[in-house]
């Protein structure tokens, strides 16, 4: 009966202790999920914001979709490293940009020029329609070269196309877009001169910035040629 007594005694303090550690784990494990969730809720309430390696990121995809080849990763000096030279990129953002646009604004010059010129050629006489007729042709072909021309010479630093480029700005699109701006005895309309204006402004920003540019490539073009020249002298001297 004692052993008896005994035994039942021993299971019951057993099952006290566990039943103690089942509810402390419990507990545990419940005040964990209070503090989880409360801190969910707390980070629900205030205002979704990105962490700075977040944002980074996203700029750096960006950037790369946009622009291939340029990254905004740190580099270990502080400083980007320069690049040989021959994979220096000398190309005229500027003129690129300014050349761009003007394709972007050559449609719309040339519809008008179209509109206007069926609009008041029986209004002029035989000397300053044959002018015009001459001039407007002859700038509508221009124009689509030149643009091509200088298009493809800057992209591909070109130095023969570039410089063909400026030339053809000089030579032919400064005198022919005088003369469309200021013929006065071709019947101006208000809506030529709307168009003209902002093409003489695109021809004389690319008539600088396409000497610039031409310069800064024919001479980066001599500085790969005398650092050929020299890695070549330096070789056959090892």
């Amino acid at each position: 009966m004692k052993f008896d007594l005994h035994i039942s005694s021993s299971l019951t303090c057993k099952l006290q202790k566990k039943s103690a550690i089942l509810f402390n784990t419990t507990l545990m494990i419940w005040k964990q999920h209070t503090r989880a969730s409360t801190a969910q809720q707390i980070q629900n309430s205030r205002p979704v914001t990105m962490s700075h390696s977040s944002r980074r990121w996203s700029v750096n995809i960006l950037t790369e979709a946009m622009f291939p080849g340029i990254g905004l990763e740190p580099v270990a000096s502080g400083r980007p490293p320069r690049p040989a030279l021959g994979a220096e990129l000398v190309a005229s953002l500027p003129l690129q940009m300014c050349l761009y646009f003007n394709i972007l604004y050559l449609p719309c010059w040339s519809a008008v020029l179209a509109v206007v010129f069926h609009a008041k050629l029986d209004r002029m006489d035989f000397l300053n329609r044959y002018i015009y007729v001459t001039v407007v042709v002859g700038a509508l072909l221009m124009e689509a070269a030149r643009l091509y021309v200088g298009y493809m010479g800057s992209l591909r630093e070109d130095v023969p196309d570039l410089a063909g480029f400026w030339l053809i700005t000089l030579l032919l699109a400064c005198p022919l877009h005088g003369l469309l701006l200021l013929n006065r005895g071709a019947l101006q309309l208000a809506p030529e001169l709307a168009v003209l204006w902002p093409q003489a402004v695109f021809v004389t920003a690319e008539l600088v910035l396409g000497y610039a540019a031409a310069r800064r490539l024919a001479q980066h073009q001599v500085s790969k040629f005398h650092a050929a020249s020299a890695a070549r002298q330096q070789q056959k001297s090892e």
